[in-house]
């Protein structure tokens, strides 16, 4: 997953999680570079404010302290 978003725009964050023991997992959601594009407090949407390049990483904690998992994406914000 990665790509361009212009700026002003927004994208929808789509994580589908699968634990192999059936636990529920919390999904985190993060940028390396808030200031080009910060990711909503509800972890699902990021907006392209600034431009240059921004990874975003979202991570999945199944709460047992067992085992984490992460997934990123680098997105670049271009003028539009």
């Amino acid at each position: 997953m990665a790509g361009d978003l212009y700026g002003g725009s927004t994208t929808t964050v789509a994580v589908t999680v699968s634990d192999a023991d059936g636990d529920e997992s919390t999904l985190t959601a993060s940028s390396s570079n808030p200031s080009v594009a910060p990711v909503s407090a509800s972890g699902q949407t990021l907006t392209g404010v600034g431009l240059g390049p921004t990874t975003l990483t979202v991570r999945a904690d199944d709460g047992t302290g067992t085992g984490t998992a992460a997934a990123t994406a680098t997105y670049t914000v271009r003028v539009h």
